[in-house]
């Protein structure tokens, strides 16, 4: 008898499934755009090729085959067009951050960052806040003495390492992974981080900090393609294992636990040791302000906001970074280079030199630091909010435009869009063209929910790439390896090192 229902139940369950795959592929409102078979029925293929660190360029391989609006999952729409891009990103309200980014939102209270603020309302109220009380202009400027020390103990660290390779190839994509890092860090904790003169991945609770924070990008970003397995790992079991402090031989805490521990006690127990330094942070900028003022945080919110945009930032430039530096070693870049070092001649600072700036942009829009797309889900009032959909999206659909894919659109940029051209960016003419041009570069994406660390990212390029072209001239050894995560992870990108 048993068996018998067993037998029932399973065949029960076969029936439902059949039935939720065949009305997801025949009858439901997202059935007539294009797509792949299976993601049409399930969020495993997307979720595959996620993780195979290839999803960008199969996303625009489909559009290449399917056009501007491609089916990638059974309630999802990706969108190859800037005016989709400008739509979903835009100043359009009626498209807001939904359930996928759970893994970044407080798992009891709900309480989000900025980053995974639901509605355009929160964001707006966050942004006051952060923007407000540490990423104006003045205070960006402000931080510049310490991207400058951070560089210098670059350069110095290159020096070593490349004097001590064979043939004076080194590998830069763990380096510059390092510095990214300790640059942030210091930028957004003080000097107060870390207890030694040393910078944070160079201490002992620094050990393993880098593949840890790949880690955590990869893998909360990939499981939100499922949300099935996005609640699996939210549960308490879960959450212990994965949040499950490290140790080194000697005992001493490492890796990301190391860390918060630290900024626990820097922002929550022992303040003074931000604020009761010269130095600027963004941690002390924000804890600085006063209550009854609209851009104070309670500290609780200070410590999230200042771990999301070390999160965001460390990994993202990273990788733009990398990115320039291989264009700038490949034949083509050579020319660059000297031009480079010639016009930071005839300049004050890096920041002036329009050709560091022609060459940092063309290498982003080339290499897209972040090649994932960021979901959106319509809300009431924006069925049709989106340009090319041809009937009323419903309320819930997830909806996403990849920079990566946008940035390299032969209708927008020309023929010539999968070449690196930094000279794209030297030839317009007029505020026109300029304004064209910068509309076209969505890197750091685009309307009131773009990224805030902006300035600072451009700032640290700018600093760190003048700094090595003046000193070095970089050639490219071999071609750089990569995978496509949250952002660009580089596994490999050699460059011989001679003095200038």
């Amino acid at each position: 008898m048993s068996n018998t229902y067993s037998l029932i139940i399973f065949q029960l369950l076969l029936i439902a499934v059949l039935s939720r795959a065949v009305y997801r592929r025949f009858f439901h409102p997202l059935h007539i755009y294009p797509g792949p078979f299976l993601a049409s029925i399930t969020n495993v293929l997307k979720f595959y090729y996620y993780m195979q660190g290839s999803l960008h360029v199969v996303e625009q391989e489909l559009h290449q085959q399917h056009g501007p609006i491609v089916r990638t999952g059974p309630n999802s729409l990706s969108f190859s067009s800037p005016e989709a891009f400008e739509s979903i990103y835009g100043f359009n309200h009626g498209i807001e951050k939904g359930d996928f980014y759970a893994f970044a939102r407080d798992k009891g209270t709900g309480a989000s960052n900025i980053f995974s603020a639901r509605t355009h309302a929160e964001h707006r109220d966050r942004r006051r806040k952060v923007v407000g009380a540490a990423l104006t202009a003045s205070h960006v400027r402000s931080y510049s003495p310490i991207v400058a020390k951070h560089v210098q103990q670059f350069l110095s660290s290159l020096s070593t390492a490349s004097a001590d390779a064979k043939d004076n190839v080194l590998n830069i994509a763990e380096p510059v992974h390092a510095f990214s890092f300790n640059t942030f860090a210091e930028l957004i904790y003080g000097p107060s981080l870390s207890i030694t003169d040393q910078p944070w991945s160079d201490t002992a609770s620094g050990e393993g900090i880098l593949t840890a924070f790949r880690k955590l990008s990869t893998f909360a970003w990939g499981a939100s393609h499922i949300p099935s397995l996005s609640w699996i790992f939210s549960t308490s079991p879960v959450l212990k294992m994965t949040r499950k402090p490290t140790f080194n031989a000697a005992g001493i805490p490492t890796g990301i636990s190391a860390l918060a521990g630290r900024a626990r006690l820097l922002l929550l127990e022992d303040p003074n040791l931000v604020t009761g330094v010269d130095q600027p942070s963004i941690a002390k900028s924000m804890l600085v302000i006063e209550k009854g003022n609209s851009r104070y945080m309670e500290p609780g919110e200070t410590y999230k906001e200042c771990f999301n945009l070390l999160f965001a930032g460390q990994g993202s430039t990273a990788a733009a970074l990398t990115g320039i530096l291989e264009r700038l070693g490949s034949q083509d870049g050579l020319a660059w280079q000297d031009m480079i070092r010639s016009e930071l001649k005839q300049v004050n600072e890096a920041s002036e030199s329009k050709v560091l700036d022609a060459v940092v942009r063309e290498s982003m829009r080339y290499s897209a630091p972040f090649p994932s797309a960021f979901p959106r889900e319509i809300q009431p009032g924006a069925e049709m909010a989106i340009a090319g959909v041809r009937t009323p999206l419903p309320v819930g659909t997830v909806v996403a435009s990849n920079s990566w894919i946008v940035s390299h659109d032969k209708g927008l940029w020309g023929s010539d869009a999968g070449l690196w051209k930094p000279e794209r960016w030297l030839d317009v003419k007029g505020d026109a063209g300029k304004k064209s041009l910068e509309d076209k570069f969505v890197v750091f994406s685009k309307g009131p929910r773009g990224c805030i660390g902006r300035d600072i990212t451009m700032m640290i390029l700018t600093q760190v790439v003048a700094a090595i072209v003046s000193k070095w001239r970089i050639e490219s050894t071999g071609e750089m390896k990569s995978s496509a995560w949250l952002e660009m992870q580089i596994e490999w990108c050699g460059l011989k090192f001679t003095k200038i």
